[in-house]
């Protein structure tokens, strides 16, 4: 297993993933058919747009070879918070087969290493109100609702309601090191 920087060369790879994740992630949340229908094409497009931009970093998870998810993040885009310390992640997926394997954790822990060694403090994401799962999986990471919430209008759902999560960062210790903490 390796992480690594995305390349333009990932594009297709990481949109494959992103449209299959989120298939199984919104499963409940959105329609079946809305599901079906997302198109790996214009994931592809907007994954060349996200990784020309300087401003945000995307890495990937590599197992035997393959990539098997992603995390995304970098400044962070809201305009009500402290915008010089406080990061966002914008974004964690994984093929549904990796699930609960601690891939996610893995992924998170190095973005925010990262996002440390670049003088953030605190980090924040964004999570559909409905999506459990995720929420779950931000909570056992330390992540809190931070209380504010968006609603906005997608091709696929008229209203889908987010809401946003907060905590603060540190540099990750590996279990069994001095200063290490236990994830609750």
């Amino acid at each position: 297993m390796s992480i690594r920087q995305a390349t333009a060369a990932d594009c297709r790879n990481l949109a494959k993933i992103h449209v299959e994740a989120s298939q199984a992630a919104y499963r409940g949340i959105l329609s079946d058919h809305a599901l079906s229908t997302l198109p790996v094409k214009a994931f592809e497009t907007v994954w060349r747009q996200n990784l020309a931009n300087p401003n945000r970093t995307d890495i990937v998870l590599e197992k035997d070879g393959n990539i098997v998810g992603f995390a995304s993040y970098g400044p962070l885009r809201d305009k009500d918070m402290d915008r010089e310390n406080i990061c966002e992640l914008y974004g964690i997926y994984l093929v549904e087969e990796c699930w609960g394997a601690g891939f996610g954790r893995i992924l998170l822990e190095h973005a925010l290493n990262d996002l440390v060694g670049r003088g953030f403090r605190e980090s924040v994401v964004w999570v559909l109100k409905d999506n459990e799962h995720a929420r779950k999986f931000l909570e056992r990471n330390g992540f809190e609702v931070e209380g504010a919430t968006r609603t906005f209008a997608s091709s696929i759902r008229s209203h889908l309601e987010e809401i946003r999560y907060r905590r603060e960062i540190e540099p990750f210790v590996p279990p069994g090191e001095p200063g290490a903490s236990t994830p609750t």
